[in-house]
């Protein structure tokens, strides 16, 4: 609040000068410390005894040759700033501003005095270096709406789209929030705040994206906290870093819509997954954490549709208090380029989404902690990592000389090559700090927006070394030192003020808050200063200062405690690794229990607990050594055991790494052993400063060799005064890890195996796909089969080294298929009378609702090729209710190229999609999101919400050229994407040049209807067509598809138009000789056909049994053409229903 009293009541001339002057000084003090003019805001009503006065003092500062308005401006430019944004505030006016502005100070409107202030608004921001914005150069109105920040009038609007996004799985924070609600292909997201929010979101920048995160803050803690955040209200005031005006009605708003329900049943925090870069591998991944509740359960990824299920690690639990235990996260790396990636779990009521590349602006940044920069954040001075796709490059356009538009070319840091999985992108370390901006161009073109470089440095949260071989419960590091808060001083000596606070995470409360103004100088602080008891949990950093400079940051404390370990780190042994002892030793009041952990050989984690006022599990995970081999490209987990690898397998060009976690400095090299122990070879490895490895290359191992077929790759490591280490990297031998699996009884035998500990059989039962694969230890060559996999059916199992290779859900080529009797056995009667049908022991059950685990089966049974009969009894229960067959599929473990043959094979492609009533249901695949929302969009009325939702979802997952054909029922650029009468002269081209043709298209992923998309699906179908023209099913195939044209022409002349220009296109090209260039006109004629049969157009039943099967075997050659094709096909049949009128009823 301002200092001073109220506006004298005498009202004289003076006194209401002197007064206001005294106001005015405050205000510009206020405004020193500010960016936005709203962070001088004096509170309500303060405000108003200023705007009483400023209109008295009006009329009596004109003079000869000067207006009021000048006047004002001159010799209170604070207070007229104050003023035009404290009534943008109150009122959020933007139509009217200057005549509501005018009544309300109840002063005349003056055209000259108006435009003196509104000409003067330039100037002052300029006076006292508030934030400009030169998009909104002239339009003077909304530069003071943007400097007002969120009106008070917009804050119930913004509140219930700001929980809107929590409750769909947005991250809580205003940077994601703003990319969410600014996605130009769904401007209804944006209608749904009012205009002044509109314009400070997507003009604000930086500065709009903090305020909005603490506006985002004070929701998200009443959602974590619903039963107890309003004790809080006092506290979240005073480090909101909100407006006093603008706090209070942000609190009302979330009391008055009732949205502090709580995502959980009482009180708590969910730790969302992350999307992030791992900047030591260089590979994007998704970090999930250990969920809330059913933590048996497992998580599903989907990047593009393609899903993946990843359980976390199982909790340690402490022997003697089961509430005390670990929770780990679990890691996917996503492989391969993705526009959205998202993760669910059961126990959470939402799905977290991240979008990753945007096809129009592919640039991906990264900060170099490994964290997702949004496209709305300017980049941070200093070092960052950048995703660029092949054949673009990086150019600073605000370096641009005359004559070079697109800039300075930027040379990176580093370049780390191709992120695991993928081929076609480079990762490059970038160092900003002579940067103005980072442009993606190709050529001479620029590819997205530039990306502004921020021109001050942010504040950073300095952390000590972690405590050795120990780690919070869920796999975090574990620091036993308080962090340094760094701030930095303003570089032209202005005052600046940082709110440091810390709370708990997932509480209301602070433990500590402190406000340090800065002049100048930069200055480090403890952000839990004055707090004298030992730090122990899990602790949230909240720094505030001018807006676009706020940081958060969570960190695990445990303040007088300390690790030693003993050895120094371990290494394989014969039996796994080598023992261990860990001591734990704390200050009082804390205690560790236990406080001595000794680690046997085939022990890796323990759990430990702190105790004082509460307990802290821990994770005891000694330090080892730890081996990695990999090929090109590949992203595997690192183990603490040898490998083992055949002769040919050294032979290859693989990286073998390993990486040494010692105290003192080492000095080591490979060497390549006989049998006998003698060494055949020495090889000096190469560091990786980004992985701390030492890497060699086994086809130079393999040089070693000779005629020996066995052999060890031992690593010495030698530190100074002390005897080497040796580590076993790999194990040389001609069969692998056994040369036989068979089944004895109930029991697994290995014929042959490995000498090498930590082997593990991966077991995947037959009768139920849909079942996590079972992993059990390997001793003295055999295992026990349990219960639940005795008498289960057949099974398929592989031999492995334990933390080497996780098991996939559906089992490898590598796989042993070993024969059984019985079925799995399940408390799911559903899964249960699935199992004993696909065992053969039962018919096929009825009543069953479609599920994944039906997909996820018969994709296991069509690779298996012996299980039609049992195939087409699952189709005829998908075909029962398609809609919920479709969206079973979306969430399987079935991958999208497999997806397409399957729902042809089960004749789900010519089912009817359309709901009863429409629903909320989506799905993370884009091929089937579009056909789910076509079928739902004759049922909307054209213009409403729902209609225009339906399109936004469209535009995003099929693209604008979705969106002409559903308009206009045609596709201009179809020609740009079929084969044609010059395809043939590609066909007798080396595969690499024509690879470099198609491969552009390849590399940046699009929506499912775009140019590049449809081009790329060309490319795969070009690279399958002799293995089509090699099926038996082809022939068929193309002789059918010509019959059923007429019956698509009879459905509607617009149908075979489209039909018309792909087999126009090849002109007088040899179909007898290569018949593969009729696979995109018989992609199209199929797709045609199942939709118009779906819709009443052609006569049920047209597509038989050998027509689907062999429609199927071209899906699964050409699986991305062929749901292009389905999209394509049915946004003809939609248009001509909607636009037309058509109907075949």
């Amino acid at each position: 609040m301002a200092q001073g009293g109220s506006v004298p009541s005498s009202g004289s001339a003076a006194s209401i000068g002197d007064w206001l002057s005294d106001r005015e000084y405050e205000i510009t003090k206020r405004l020193e410390r500010a960016t936005l003019v709203i962070e001088a805001h004096p509170g309500k009503a303060v405000a108003d005894e200023i705007a009483v006065a400023y209109a008295q003092q009006a009329a009596r500062l004109s003079g000869p040759g000067v207006s009021p308005g000048t006047a004002l401006v001159r010799k209170y430019p604070a207070l007229t700033l104050l003023t035009l944004v404290a009534h943008a505030s109150a009122t959020g006016r933007t139509t009217d501003f200057w005549e509501s502005f005018w009544t309300e100070l109840g002063v005349a409107r003056d055209p000259k005095t108006e435009a003196d202030i509104r000409q003067g608004i330039p100037k002052l921001l300029r006076r006292f270096s508030l934030a400009e914005f030169p998009r909104l150069r002239g339009r003077y109105v909304q530069v003071i709406g943007v400097h007002a920040g969120v009106p008070v009038p917009s804050a119930d609007t913004l509140v219930a789209v700001l929980a809107d996004h929590l409750a769909r799985g947005g991250e809580p924070n205003g940077s994601s929030f703003t990319n969410w609600l600014t996605d130009p292909r769904k401007p209804n997201r944006l209608a749904r705040v009012d205009v002044p929010v509109r314009t400070f979101v997507t003009e604000g920048g930086e500065y709009a994206i903090d305020f909005i995160d603490r506006v985002l803050d004070i929701v998200a803690v009443s959602m974590s906290n619903p039963q107890t955040w309003r004790d809080s209200i006092d506290a979240l005031a005073v480090t909101s870093g909100l407006p006093e005006v603008l706090f209070r009605e942000v609190v009302r708003a979330v009391e008055g819509q009732g949205i502090s329900g709580g995502l959980l049943a009482g009180d708590g925090h969910i730790e969302p997954p992350r999307l992030r870069l791992d900047t030591g591998d260089g590979s994007v991944q998704v970090l999930v954490p250990h969920p809330p509740a059913q933590p048996d359960e497992r998580w599903q990824i989907s990047s593009d549709g393609d899903v993946s299920e990843v359980r976390v690690p199982a909790s340690i639990f402490h022997a003697t208090n089961p509430n005390w235990r670990t929770t780990p996260h679990a890691i996917r790396t996503i492989s391969s380029p993705a526009r959205h990636v998202s993760a669910e779990h059961p126990s959470i009521p939402r799905r977290f989404v991240f979008s990753l590349v945007d096809p129009k602006d592919p640039l991906v940044l990264f900060t170099d902690q490994g964290k997702l920069l949004g496209r709305r954040l300017p980049v941070p001075l200093g070092s960052i990592y950048a995703l660029v796709p092949r054949g673009h490059q990086l150019a600073d356009t605000g370096a641009a000389a005359p004559g070079t538009p697109l800039g300075r070319v930027i040379e990176p840091e580093a370049d780390r090559g191709n992120p695991a999985g993928w081929r076609d992108w480079q990762l490059l370390q970038i160092d900003t700090t002579e940067l103005r901006s980072i442009q993606l161009v190709k050529d001479t073109d620029k590819v997205g927006t530039a990306r502004q470089v921020r021109r001050s440095y942010l504040p950073e949260v300095l952390l000590a070394d972690p405590v050795r071989g120990v780690r919070a419960a869920n796999g975090s590091p574990l620091y036993n030192e308080r962090p340094a808060v760094w701030l930095p001083g303003d570089p032209l000596g202005h005052k600046v003020p940082w709110q440091v606070s810390a709370r708990r995470l997932g509480a209301a409360d602070w433990v500590a808050t402190f406000v340090w103004t800065l002049e100048g100088e930069d200055f480090s602080c403890d952000p839990f200063d004055e707090v004298e008891v030992p730090l122990f949990g899990t602790y949230e950093i909240v720094v505030r200062g001018p807006l676009g400079a706020d940081l958060r940051k969570v960190v695990h404390l445990a303040e007088g405690f300390e690790s030693s370990v003993t050895p120094d780190y371990r290494v394989p042994a014969s039996n796994g690794l080598s023992d261990s002892v860990v001591e734990l030793a704390c200050e009082a009041p804390i205690k560790a229990d236990p406080d001595v952990l000794r680690f046997a050989s085939d022990e890796t984690e323990q759990l430990a607990v702190l105790s004082g006022a509460g307990e802290l599990p821990l994770l005891i995970n000694p330090p080892q050594a730890e081996i990695r081999l990999t090929g090109a490209g590949q992203s595997l987990p690192w183990s603490g055991l040898p490998h083992v690898v055949t002769v040919h397998e050294l032979a290859e060009n693989r990286t073998l790494a390993y990486r040494v976690p010692a105290t003192a400095d080492i000095n080591t090299w490979v060497e390549l052993r006989d049998r006998a122990g003698k060494v055949r070879l020495q090889e000096p490895p190469s560091y990786n400063e980004h992985t701390d490895a030492f890497e060699v290359q086994t086809s130079r191992l393999a040089e070693g060799l000779g005629r020996l077929r066995s052999a060890r790759v031992v690593a010495v490591v030698q530190a100074e005064d002390e005897d080497p280490h040796f580590i076993q990297l790999a194990s040389v031998r001609p069969a692998g890890l056994s040369s036989e699996i068979r089944l004895d009884g109930e029991v697994l035998v290995f014929e042959d195996v490995a000498e090498v500990a930590g082997l593990t059989a991966q077991i995947w039962p037959e009768s139920a796909p849909w079942k996590e694969p079972v992993s059990l230890p390997v001793r003295d060559e055999r295992v026990v089969l349990p219960d639940e996999l005795a008498a289960s059916g057949p099974l398929r199992v592989r031999l492995v080294v334990g933390d080497q290779s996780a098991a996939p859900s559906t089992p490898p080529e590598d796989t042993t298929r070993l024969d059984q009797r019985g079925w799995v056995r399940s408390s799911d009667p559903a899964l249960e009378a699935l199992a004993r049908y696909l065992s053969g022991d039962a018919d096929l059950p009825t009543g069953l609702k479609p599920s994944p685990h039906m997909w996820t089966a018969l994709h296991a049974l069509t690779i298996a090729s012996n299980y039609d009969d049992v195939c087409a009894g699952l189709g005829r229960m998908l075909r029962e209710q398609p809609r919920e067959a479709v969206l079973a599929l979306t969430h399987s473990t079935v991958p999208v190229s497999e997806q397409p043959a399957l729902l042809i094979g089960t004749g789900v492609a010519q089912a009817n999609y359309t709901a009863e009533e429409p629903s909320d249901e989506s799905s993370a695949n884009s091929w089937v999101q579009c056909l789910l929302t076509m079928a739902e969009l004759p049922l909307f009325e054209r213009g409403g919400t729902e209609w225009e939702r339906a399109r936004e979802e469209l535009d995003e997952h099929g693209g604008e050229a979705l969106l002409r054909v559903l308009d206009t029922g045609r596709d201009t650029e179809l020609a740009k994407a079929l084969f044609d009468h010059t395809t043939v002269m590609l066909h007798h081209m080396p595969a690499e040049q024509v690879d470099q043709i198609f491969n552009v298209a390849r590399i940046i992923p699009g929506a499912v209807l775009d140019v590049d998309t449809r081009v790329s699906a060309i490319a795969e179908a070009f690279a399958m067509r002799m293995r089509w023209a090699e099926t038996a099913s082809h022939t068929e195939l193309i002789v059918r598809a010509k019959k059923f044209v007429r019956a698509i022409r009879k459905a509607g002349k617009q149908f075979y138009d489209q039909i018309s220009i792909r087999s126009d296109a090849l002109g007088n090209a040899d179909t007898q000789a290569h018949p593969w260039l009729m696979i995109p006109m018989v992609s199209l004629i199929m797709a045609l056909l199942a939709r118009l049969e779906a819709h009443g157009g052609v006569k049920a039943g047209v597509i038989d049994e050998d027509i689907m099967r062999a429609w199927a075997d071209l899906a699964r050659l050409c699986p991305q053409l062929t749901r292009i094709d389905l999209v394509f096909a049915e946004s003809l049949i939609v248009h001509a229903k909607v636009e037309s009128g058509l109907s075949w009823d």
